[in-house]
């Protein structure tokens, strides 16, 4: 069972799964609508109450929450930063409130969350390190508490906290090269800041590996090696052969993206050593790797 089904994990989530396991979709008509993708069978909800829909989880064996309004769209401002958290603390709740009432429970929920979490610094952190106090840290304290209650209730929760995700249909990286086709390519703020990524390969992989392990615990979801952003500019425009000289100053993200500015210029160097202690191989360690197979 998938919640967030639309989104850029969720649609290659449900590509990988298909194939192997019973996928049902647990999503708005609202929201969802035409965008549902292919390979699974549909559940609706309204994402905020249990009318309707609980029998739909009766025998699952994996809850996968992603639901929440997409960080990277729109600035934020006091009415946004509303939807973001609505968007995830409601459905979360719902959920437990719907594996309460369940008489055969799922052995594993997985709860989305984002390194985000741990404020900005470029000091590196693991899963046991204390959480910022910005609006993203508390957002992602909040989002994890959400889904809490389902250990109570004998379920084992994994929580996993993504990096920046890098993918050709959605995330950064189409952002990314849409400035440098404006001509406007390179690092924003002092460059210097530090970005714990992942391909989205992998993710998928860490979150099925984990499923199947029987584990329970938060891991970091990020590839071994963070980058700067003016490293990651660089990288980008070599393979588009051309340069990156562009620097966008601190003050005009600030101006045009308010508080959503953070996600460009905050630093974050995370740990991802449990997951690899417990098996875990990266198809793509390096930023070098991930962006050759991206830009095939």
């Amino acid at each position: 069972m998938i919640t967030g089904c639309t989104g850029l994990i969720g649609r290659a989530l449900i590509k990988e799964c298909a194939n192997t396991c019973d996928v049902v979709l647990l999503a708005r008509k609202d929201t969802c609508g035409d965008k549902l993708p292919e390979g699974a069978e549909i559940a609706w909800w309204d994402g905020k109450t249990v009318d309707g829909w609980v029998s739909s989880l009766e025998g699952a064996k994996a809850i996968i929450n992603l639901a929440g309004a997409n960080l990277g769209e729109g600035r934020w401002t006091k009415q946004r930063e509303r939807v973001l958290k609505e968007s995830r603390l409601d459905p979360g709740c719902a959920l437990v409130a719907a594996i309460r009432q369940l008489k055969r429970k799922p052995q594993f929920f997985v709860q989305a969350s984002a390194v985000g979490y741990y404020g900005s610094d470029d000091l590196e952190k693991d899963e046991t390190s204390s959480p910022g106090a910005d609006f993203l840290a508390n957002l992602c304290v909040e989002w994890e508490s959400s889904t809490a209650g389902v250990e109570s209730l004998g379920v084992k929760r994994i929580v996993t906290r993504f990096g920046i995700v890098l993918a050709n249909d959605g995330g950064m990286l189409p952002e990314i090269l849409g400035r440098f086709r404006y001509g406007l390519g390179g690092h924003v703020g002092t460059g210097m800041q530090s970005h714990s990524w992942i391909h989205l390969k992998d993710l998928v992989a860490a979150i099925r590996l984990l499923i199947e392990s029987g584990k329970s615990g938060t891991y970091n979801l990020v590839a071994p090696f963070p980058v700067t952003d003016a490293e990651l500019a660089d990288q980008i425009a070599s393979r588009l052969k051309t340069r990156s000289w562009c620097h966008v100053p601190q003050a005009a993200l600030t101006a045009v993206f308010g508080e959503k500015a953070h996600l460009l210029l905050d630093s974050h160097r995370v740990s991802s050593k449990k997951l690899q202690e417990m098996g875990f191989s990266f198809q793509f360690p390096t930023i070098e790797g991930a962006l050759d197979d991206l830009f095939l």
